[in-house]
């Protein structure tokens, strides 16, 4: 065609020539010469042409070749896109299919909305990337969840395997059939729960709803409950929680094979291959179920037709080898491959399928997927504030102050935010709070996370449960990671497992919660994993993270079971390595290399969220409001990098999904404290003091969360009681948190005032508060002081290598410049910590208020201050010093004792012995209803007397670092209120209160 065009050209132009040249109509002659030479020059001419011409055609019409390809995997290490990327990278490497060498970038976020957004928006004409997808993929198109972003901004180039939806129940399993549980639901839908890996609205549940249709049952009426992912939901089919799950095939073979699962059905287009051949499917059963979990790939929008081409006849290629093959069956996956146009529209096709499902199942709004918005709502903030149900520092107190720093920073928020610190009873107080005081506050939101829902589920929080408020939505994750010390030799959650299932003591775990808080709780269920009895695993509780993490440095503990966030700069300096990840899929780096408990066939897994909920009568404007704002704040980029520098991972879930999502963890957490004989209360043996009065019911409230000192109180006494005999009826312990015992003070003046069987712990905590008026209207006067059973004392530490020396040496800096001197506590301003210190400069001479006190979220936390340096003097107890006394990292220069303390304090003088007038005794001690009778009274006067004198207590004291100090009666009733009116006096000298 080119050739000939060039002739007809060249024909036209000698004929020009001829005029041209002979000046009008040419002679033969003339003729002959002009044609002659025009021809020849012509003829080069056109010869040049060609080969130009031919050569910008070979050049166009040269296939795309690609030059340093990448694989986007929208998700963590980990997991089924992962997985697709990873695999397929590999066997296009290994097979040549693709020569330039390739690479997998992980870039999570927003089930995938990151990426896409990332490919559209920054890389949309990148010939050399494709991304993974899945049916995740396009269902969260569908739903609008990628938001402006849909299915035609982006190229879609194949499939290379499928998995396939099947319907499990567990072997003994009276549904026996698809027609068995077909005939259930047509009877009554609510009589068969169902439960998968996947929140509302995700693919385990849509799968459910498709099904439900084609049994003409109506979808809506179905029970259904949300998993953090399928092993969960698998886990609590074998339990029996759940009837059916609907997994894909994949996760449930290798329980089918061990005999523990039967498949009922597969929704599926044929029967799938041994060992699931046996299960009929939907369709040939006469219900039109489907569900296919392809394993493909987009690129970018403008990916040119060559690239296009290129990349989906490789996928093609490879999805045809036997090296494919081999991985694929290894991953679970049947061959499954769909490419170029044909699978372009497979995929438009589930997207407008998913969509009409979804709005036909009300998961969605319209005809079209709803795009989830800019907030748009009728409710403006005004005054908004975010509570943090906590001291400054801290997991809830970050949560308020950087969401609230992004929000304002963003504008997403136009109103200036506060954030108000509101501590107290493991967020019980705020939790009270918000329900009593301010149920319809519209501009408020308080800060949550598996603490909240774990307090609930274990009725701390009284007669407050998840239902009394709002859960608005979570914005990040922290995961709990196993650690160990850098020369352990516990190299991997192998050895653990070998060593625990050995000898279950062999092992040291040491967290920072209470027993029954969550770093406990993680262990517990890392035992039911391994098929450990947890109960029979040696914890020991800390004040925080960071006092557990200084211990398992100096080899005081074997395993700290944090969060990743804890140990993330020991494990980069070296000091500590992380056995296995208690997460979904593997953290990023540098903990990248490690392990899941799952990956490892452990199904141990604990999800920090940071999230947030709102009043209970909020309206479902502001509501809304909030979700959607808080939605749109997590996709931020300022938020990002807020929540990277906190050491949060990527985890949004809003609005609904987050509500159920709350209500399936408290639902698990009240399981698991169940089964772990955490919640549940035990009647004990009896005997008696001589009294006309004989208790019935005794019970000991411990005015705070399980574990601390109120707590410790309360179990040992009552434990000695009833060990001893000293008590004839069981004793049970009743946790009544908030108020720094306030709600516990109030609770007994107020409801049970006249209740015999009743005792109350107590200790200086107590009276401060008390006398600085914390417990409002109620007084000393309001209850009836029983007796002290043992007592800590304060005592003065330093760092071993501090150049404070003596409290000479200290009392020295003092004077010369009051604020030379860093004191750092576990309390706060005001606190118990605080008020030694003021105590001390009293003594001391100097102004009190001169003096620089930094309170912390608890002694172990200004411990690890005084370790590091950050602090100079730390004024704790004599209990929580000790171990590091022993261990030669601190020493103590005094002792505010009334007399020397035993080894090994007893070489550090007392303050007075130094000439410095300064004490602190913390009692452990009860007090008792008004009401209660003198013969009542009198009961418990001797029966802690006794108590207090056995050598079972004195046992139990020891270990709990307590002294002997026994006090009762009249005697401690006197002392109590000299001790608040001294309190009183020198909170108002400090300005601490108004006189």
């Amino acid at each position: 065609m080119i050739r000939n065009k060039i002739l007809f050209g060249l024909t036209l132009s000698v004929l020009l020539a001829l005029v041209v040249a002979c000046g009008g109509t040419p002679t033969v002659d003339e003729a002959v010469d002009v044609v002659s030479d025009t021809v020849e020059q012509a003829a080069d001419a056109a010869e040049e042409a060609v080969e130009t011409v031919e050569e910008v055609v070979e050049e166009t019409m040269e296939e795309f070749m690609a030059t340093s390809p990448e694989c986007i995997a929208p998700a963590n290490p980990g997991g089924g896109w992962d997985f697709t990327c990873r695999a397929v990278v590999s066997v296009l490497n290994d097979t040549g299919l693709v020569e330039d060498g390739f690479k997998v970038t992980n870039l999570p976020g927003g089930g995938g909305g990151v990426a896409f957004a990332t490919v559209v928006s920054e890389r949309n004409s990148d010939d050399n990337l494709f991304v993974a997808a899945s049916p995740a993929t396009t269902l969260r198109i569908a739903q609008g969840q990628y938001g402006d972003f849909g299915v035609d901004d982006v190229r879609w180039l194949g499939a290379v395997g499928a998995d396939f939806a099947v319907l499990s129940v567990a072997a003994d399993s009276d549904i026996e059939s698809l027609e068995d549980l077909a005939a259930r639901l047509q009877a009554d839908p609510k009589s068969v729960s169902f439960g998968g890996g996947s929140a509302v609205g995700g693919q385990d549940h849509m799968k459910v709803l498709v099904l439900a249709q084609a049994l003409g049952v109506d979808p809506l009426a179905l029970s259904y409950t949300p998993f953090d992912g399928g092993g969960e939901a698998l886990t609590s089919l074998l339990g029996g929680f759940i009837d059916v799950f609907p997994g894909d095939a994949s996760e449930v073979l290798a329980q089918v094979e061990a005999g523990e699962v039967r498949v009922i059905a597969a929704l599926t287009p044929e029967r799938l291959a041994p060992p699931l051949d046996t299960a009929p499917t939907a369709k040939e059963l006469g219900y039109d179920a489907e569900w296919i979990v392809f394993r493909g790939f987009y690129g970018p929008g403008d990916m040119s037709d060559s690239a296009f081409n290129y990349w989906s006849d490789k996928l093609g290629e490879m999805a045809a080898s036997p090296e494919w093959e081999e991985v694929a069956v290894q991953g679970g996956l049947e061959p499954f491959f769909i490419g170029g146009d044909e699978f372009e529209n497979f995929i438009k096709e589930q997207v407008s399928n998913f969509t009409q499902l979804s709005v036909d199942l009300g998961i969605i709004e319209g005809s079209a997927a709803a795009a989830p918005a800019p907030v748009t709502s009728n409710f403006v903030p005004s005054s908004p504030e975010c509570v943090a149900p906590a001291n400054p520092g801290g997991g809830w107190d970050f949560t308020c102050r950087a969401v609230v720093s992004v929000l304002n920073d963003t504008g997403l928020v136009q109103d200036g935010f506060k954030v108000t610190n509101l501590p107290g009873g493991g967020g019980g107080v705020a939790f009270a709070t918000v329900v009593s005081e301010r149920n319809s506050d519209d501009n408020l939101f308080v800060a949550a996370s598996p603490a909240t829902t774990l307090r609930i589920a274990q009725g701390q929080y009284g007669d407050f449960g998840a239902d009394d408020v709002r859960w608005l939505g979570a914005v990040g994750a922290d995961f709990a990671v196993l650690s160990v010390a850098a020369d352990s030799d516990i190299q991997s959650l192998e050895d653990l497992a070998a060593k625990l299932q050995a000898d279950p003591k062999s092992v040291t775990f040491g967290g920072g919660s209470a027993v029954g808080g969550q770093d406990h709780m993680k262990v517990l269920v890392l035992a039911q994993a391994l098929g450990v009895d947890p109960l029979a695993l040696s914890y020991t509780p800390f004040d925080g993270g960071g006092e557990a993490l200084t211990s398992l440095l100096g080899g005081f503990i074997d395993v700290f079971p944090g969060d990743a966030s804890e140990v993330l700069a020991q494990v980069e300096a070296g000091e500590v390595r992380v056995i296995a990840a208690l997460t979904p899929e593997r953290l990023a780096a540098p903990l990248d290399d490690v392990p899941t408990a799952k990956e490892l066939g452990y199904d141990a897994e604990w999800i920090v969220f940071r999230g947030f909920y709102g009043p209970g009568e909020m309206s479902d404007d502001a509501f809304n409001y909030w979700a959607a704002t808080l939605e749109q704040m997590a996709a931020s980029p300022e938020w990002e990098e807020v929540a990277v520098q906190g050491g949060l991972e990527p985890f949004f879930i809003g609005g609904d999904e987050f509500e159920a999502f709350i209500n399936n963890q408290v639902s698990n957490f009240v399981q698991l404290s169940i089964e772990l004989g955490l919640i549940e209360g035990e009647a004990a043996a009896p005997v008696a003091v001589a009294s006309n009065y004989v208790p019935e019911s005794p019970e000991c409230i411990a005015p705070a969360n399980p574990g601390g000192g109120w707590d410790f109180t309360c179990r040992s006494v009552v434990g000695v009681l009833n060990d001893t005999g000293v008590t004839e009826a069981g004793f049970k312990v009743t946790n009544l948190p908030g108020g720094g015992g306030g709600v516990a003070f109030a609770t007994i003046v107020s409801e049970r005032g006249e209740d015999n069987d009743l005792i109350a712990a107590a200790s200086p905590a107590t009276t401060l508060r008390i006398a600085q008026g914390q417990y409002g209207d109620f007084g000393a006067d309001d209850v009836r002081w029983l007796g002290a059973v043992g007592a800590d004392f304060a005592v003065l530490a330093v760092a071993a290598d501090s150049d404070i020396q003596s409290l000479e040496d200290m009392v020295a800096q003092l004077e010369a410049d009051p604020k030379s001197v860093t004191f750092g506590g576990g309390s706060a301003i005001g606190g118990q910590d605080h008020m030694k210190v003021l105590v001390l400069s009293q003594a001391l001479g100097i102004d009190p208020l001169a003096l620089s006190y930094t309170p912390f979220d608890g002694g172990g936390e200004a411990l690890t201050s005084l370790l590091g340096g950050f602090i100079d003097v730390f004024p704790g107890d004599a209990s929580e010093v000790i171990a590091q006394v022993e261990a030669g990292e601190v020493r103590v220069i005094a002792a505010l004792t009334p007399e020397r303390l035993a080894a090994p304090l007893d070489t550090a003088p007392t303050a007075k012995e130094l000439g410095y007038d300064a004490e602190w005794v913390v009692f452990r001690g009860f007090y008792a209803p008004a009401g209660m009778t003198d013969d009542a009274y009198n009961y418990w006067v001797g029966a802690l007397e006794q108590m207090a004198a056995s050598d079972e207590w004195q046992e139990v004291a020891v270990q709990g670092g307590l002294e002997p100090f026994f006090m009762g009666g009249d005697a401690f009733q006197a002392m109590i209120e000299e001790q608040i009116d001294n309190f009183r006096q020198l909170s108002i000298d400090l300005g601490l209160i108004d006189s």
